[in-house]
């Protein structure tokens, strides 16, 4: 009974209910203002959310999330109270007991449940983006100069990692890897579920378990182009259906629609990834076309003022990620923090980066790739698009609807245009950086792994076109009846959109994201252990927490010299920043390692089983 109590007030004590409470009173608002359905305000709620993590994470003060929850549950119910309360009140249980907001948040509970013991595994995950959040878990918010964890990666945006500390801090005593992913899949089904909204019936019953079956095929459906997603928690994914929920807000009929709406999606999109700016272009491109030449007038409403002039509203929506994205990378350059292939970009630019000299086999290897091999690696028995036949295929579809003329024609072939031309220049571009940025990593000569980049950098594009695909197709009555009514045009989409998932989709990888990763969670745990060595394990014991997150410079033995053993070190040490030298143990001398920490602008070194601290030009004990 004790310890029942005990881990009731762990929860209260870590605000886990004023968090969830208050992000659904935010939902609500914004349903409220907008006029709309809670599972369509959702993502607008989450973009929100994650744009007030991203202030507070440059103060170290993630933290203040809880006391900001508390103020704004407050504030909220006063804003309720001073309404007619009877009216009010029947309101929000109208909004919060809509069938497909209940559905969905079932969903994203019943994912979060599912992954609880997931483990980090991946490569990637390791190299960044676990190592990455788990710095910002135990900091409350960005490294300072020098002691960001991944050197390597430094200029990458934080946008999805946030939403998993949010996660994460549910349970500030411990970071747990399968919060984190949680966190990860909310992110992303935040963006999905609105579509839930289509479904629309007479009977309650069969409206709910219709939503319960488009649930299911929401989970394969990102499995039909991309897989890195059921094995970690990069970005690629979640900057795609953010890119996509933008499109659909673009081209959406809805009554009433906002600048800002389209303004945030993108602002957080360019917080997902440094390769957004490519997606920030094409959304631009889009968004000016469409609302001067292809959309109704007065699209969208400003949040303080209303203005018809179609380039004002274009340069309010563009100027938000504008303003976010310069923010970043201002940060970025302060803090001296710059990916390695974002040097390597800057070397092609100015001409002086070295390529190597077989790249007619990456041309080969890239080409076999887009034309055969399946987006989502893996042969299903069923239908497998490759790069080239998802790119014909979805620019036809626009075309076809326009020759069906279920569609605008100005309006289809643009989309049909759009769909071509973006996917062109994104694939051309994506061959150009294997060719050149990507060219020294010779596992790209293979198919398989030309492939898998292929489709992990193209998840914006691909993941985009569905989502536009599905927007355009779900307000069109397929199926023909004698009676009219709302059933017969959501049900003809989404049978479409269903045998395209059930046909198209990567089965054996979607059961394995919830349920056939636990056999292997044990076993990679230990493989970790055994990769990190006692050595790591001594250091991270001596390392001095009371002084701080300065960077530890590890001299290791030319003779062992691992950087795949570097990686995993660095993950298991995150928060505290490590950089790796090699080093001849029996002639390097006090000169020559300070000379090494100057260069790594580390704090301490650990050398020979000890920690020692620069001081004044001379190597002290660190440990003592």
């Amino acid at each position: 009974m004790l310890l029942q109590w005990n881990k009731v007030y762990g929860i209260i004590q870590t605000m886990v209910i004023v968090n969830i409470l208050a992000l659904i009173l935010l939902v609500l608002l914004i349903a409220d203002r907008m006029e709309t359905s809670m599972v369509r305000a959702w993502p607008i709620g989450v973009g929100v959310l994650m744009m007030v993590l991203y202030g507070l994470s440059f103060f170290g003060a993630l933290k203040w999330i809880d006391l900001l929850g508390v103020l704004f549950l407050l504030t909220g119910s006063v804003y309720f109270w001073r309404k007619d309360r009877k009216l009010c009140m029947e309101k929000v249980c109208r909004k919060i007991c809509e069938p497909s907001f209940l559905v969905a948040l079932l969903f994203v509970i019943l994912i979060s449940v599912l992954v609880n013991d997931k483990c980090v595994s991946w490569w990637d995950e390791i190299n960044f983006w676990a190592a990455d959040v788990k710095s910002i878990f135990y900091r409350n918010g960005f490294a300072a100069k020098y002691e960001n964890v991944a050197p390597e990666f430094g200029d990458y945006p934080p946008g999805t990692q946030l939403i998993k500390w949010w996660f994460l801090h549910m349970n500030p005593k411990a970071f747990d890897e399968g919060l984190m992913f949680a966190g990860y899949y909310f992110l992303i089904f935040s963006f999905l579920v609105p579509s839930l909204d289509r479904i629309k019936m007479k009977q309650k019953v069969g409206q709910v378990f219709a939503m319960i079956g488009w649930c299911i095929l929401l989970w394969l459906f990102p499995t039909t182009v991309e897989a890195f997603w059921v094995e970690g928690s990069c970005a690629d994914l979640s900057m795609a259906v953010i890119y996509g929920a933008f499109l659909v807000e673009i081209v959406s009929n809805r009554p009433k629609k906002y600048a800002f709406v389209p303004g945030l999606y993108l602002s957080c999109m360019s917080l997902c990834k440094n390769t957004s700016f490519i997606w920030l272009a094409f959304a631009g491109v889009f968004l000016l076309i469409y609302i001067q030449f292809i959309g109704e007038k007065k699209t969208f409403e400003m949040l303080v003022f209303k203005t018809g002039n179609r380039l004002m509203q274009t340069l309010i929506i563009l100027a938000m990620p504008v303003l976010v994205y310069g923010s970043w990378w201002s940060f970025c350059l302060l803090n001296r923090r710059v990916a390695a292939h974002t040097g390597n970009a800057i070397h092609m630019a100015t001409g002086s980066l070295a390529v190597p000299e077989y790249q007619e086999v990456l041309a080969q290897s890239f080409a076999t790739a887009f034309v055969k091999w399946p987006l989502h690696r893996y042969a299903n028995g069923l239908v497998n698009l490759s790069p080239l036949a998802f790119l014909l295929f979805f620019t036809c579809l626009f075309f076809v609807l326009v020759a069906f003329r279920k569609i605008g024609k100005k309006q289809g072939i643009f989309l049909g245009i759009f769909t071509l031309v973006s996917g062109v220049l994104f694939y051309l571009s994506n061959l150009v950086c294997h060719l050149t940025i990507f060219a020294a990593e010779t596992q790209y000569l293979e198919p398989f792994a030309m492939v898998s980049s292929i489709e992990r950098y193209g998840a914006p594009f691909t993941i985009g076109t569905m989502m536009l695909a599905f927007e355009m197709l779900s307000g069109i009555p397929i199926i023909k009846t004698k009676k009219k009514s709302d059933e017969n045009i959501w049900a003809g989409a989404f049978i479409l959109a269903g045998i395209f998932i059930l046909f198209t989709c990567d089965y054996s990888n979607g059961f394995k994201a919830i349920h056939g990763y636990r056999g292997e969670s044990e076993k990679m745990i230990q493989s970790r252990k055994d990769i990190v060595g006692d050595e790591a394990e001594k250091l991270k014991a001596i390392y001095p927490d009371s002084k701080g997150y300065g960077r530890v410079l590890y001299a290791k033995d030319i003779n062992n010299y691992s950087w795949v053993q570097n990686t995993y070190i660095s993950y298991e040490m995150s928060p505290f920043s490590v950089m790796y030298s090699a080093v001849n143990m029996d002639t390097v001398n006090e000169q020559e390692l300070l000379a090494l920490l100057d260069w790594a602008h580390a704090k301490y070194v650990y050398f020979d089983g000890n920690l020692y601290e620069n001081d004044g030009g001379k190597l002290t004990d660190a440990a003592k």
